[in-house]
């Protein structure tokens, strides 16, 4: 690919403050994944465990990743193709090129860290939640009965104590 020079500068240019956006995008990604690694050890371990504190930790993450996602580059696909073309050429460009794809495959690889460990902290909290349901339920279905015919001798199985006894 023969590139007049004036455009093959302002080109490594571009890939280079591509690169370097991509690299503060990936280092706000291992942040939001060392904060979901840590609020899923928390929850594997109790699974009603506090985790406010994480929470508001991971979406102050989520709201600085946004703010460099906003703050791209003009013409991102474009840059991403451009250094599809050259990465197999020689030269600084071509160096250039291929570390712009690499740290971006690092994006897309923690980026599906990031969801995988939110879907295993969501489950851990949905079953959480199912439980704590259940557990009302029959306590408010036990309570009803007690109200009814008094206290049970047993509250796995309905068996009532005779009052006359």
């Amino acid at each position: 690919m023969n590139v007049p020079f004036s455009q093959s500068s302002e080109m490594l240019q571009a890939l280079r403050e591509y690169s370097a956006i991509l690299q503060r995008r990936a280092q706000a990604l291992a942040d939001l994944r060392n904060t979901s690694d840590r609020m899923l050890s928390i929850l594997q371990q109790d699974p009603m465990a506090d985790i406010t504190e994480l929470l508001q930790h991971r979406e102050q993450e989520c709201i600085k990743l946004g703010e460099l996602c906003k703050g791209g580059v003009t013409g991102e696909r474009q840059l991403l193709e451009t250094a599809k073309l050259v990465e197999t050429s020689e030269g600084e460009l071509a160096l250039v090129a291929r570390e712009v794809l690499s740290v971006q495959e690092l994006c897309e690889k923690l980026s599906q860290e990031v969801m995988a460990c939110q879907q295993e902290c969501e489950l851990i909290l949905r079953t959480g939640l199912e439980t704590i349901e259940r557990a009302i339920r029959e306590s408010k279905q036990r309570r009803k009965l007690d109200s009814v015919y008094g206290p049970a001798c047993k509250h796995s199985t309905p068996i009532f104590l005779d009052r006359q006894q």
